[in-house]
């Protein structure tokens, strides 16, 4: 992936993350030895703890360091400061529309801290372990395949591709030269599935094929014509707490804010009218 296109996405992400961090409040824990000022826009200084807060708000994953990004953090918070400077004299502070604007926000904010605050009074370590351990004896054990294949259009192609490899072809290879699909530039290695997250055509001929052979017919799905192989089976292996712990709270979390939710509701007085305004019966 080219460095520019890179660069869209970094920038991207930071005017997200001083956006976000600027509608918050910034960081006022910003005056000592060790938080020095890193630019001045207008008499207004920006520190560098209000950089390193919007750099720790960038997307993980992303292949640049804090050196390479900081100069363009700065730049966007100093077009920040200035915009709402700018914004600030003109008076929209005091515009209906704008007003109506900020009641909403400040509802939609007040109500995400109370939803978080209240999932974790509710979901404890207790439970994401139970949950955990539910998971692993339902999950756990279930057979995986790994497969690799060649996708291609037509059936004439795919057998012509099992000739060669009845000539001693290299399987990854001829993947690598043939296939049409995005796992191509790895030998078509598709990894470790189960028969239900793989198509039912291309699990049903994976099944039958021994380990370390490939299919002599090819298996037609709605993608195309597949030459097969199978690289390896094994027992589905349990994941570890810390891997699946994010999955399970969110998941737990759900289940409990739709139960909140009803109690909410059978607990409430709620009268309901048509749309002209009419009382329902």
């Amino acid at each position: 992936m080219s460095a520019r296109f890179y660069t869209f996405i970094f920038a991207g992400a930071i005017i997200a993350a001083t956006a976000f961090f600027l509608f918050a409040g910034g960081d006022n824990a910003a005056a000592s030895r060790d938080n020095p000022t890193v630019a001045v826009v207008n008499g207004e200084e920006i520190k560098r703890s209000e950089i390193m807060e919007i750099m720790n708000n960038v997307p993980p994953g992303l292949p640049v360091t804090a050196e390479q990004i900081f100069p363009m953090v700065i730049d966007q918070m100093i077009t920040e400061k200035l915009l709402q400077k700018e914004a600030a004299k003109s008076g929209l502070e005091n515009d209906p529309e704008f007003r109506k604007m900020m009641e909403e926000a400040r509802k939609q904010i007040l109500k995400n801290m109370y939803l978080e605050r209240k999932m974790k009074e509710i979901i404890d370590a207790k439970q994401i372990k139970s949950e955990y351990q539910r998971l692993i004896k339902e999950h756990t054990g279930m057979e995986e395949t790994r497969a690799s294949h060649i996708l291609v259009e037509t059936r004439d192609e795919a057998l012509e591709l099992i000739k060669k490899l009845d000539a001693g072809g290299d399987f990854a290879a001829l993947a690598r030269a043939h296939s049409k699909d995005s796992e191509a530039s790895n030998g078509g290695d598709l990894g470790y599935f189960t028969s239900d997250e793989i198509a039912p055509e291309f699990g049903a001929a994976a099944a039958k094929i021994k380990k370390g052979a490939y299919a002599k017919e090819p298996v037609q799905t709605q993608f195309g014509w597949h030459v097969v192989k199978v690289e390896d089976r094994r027992k589905r292996p349990a994941p570890k707490l810390e891997e699946v712990e994010d999955m399970i709270r969110n998941q737990l979390g759900q289940k409990a804010l739709e139960k909140y939710v009803q109690e909410l509701r059978a607990g409430a007085e709620i009268k309901r009218f048509t749309f002209d305004g009419e009382p329902l019966n």
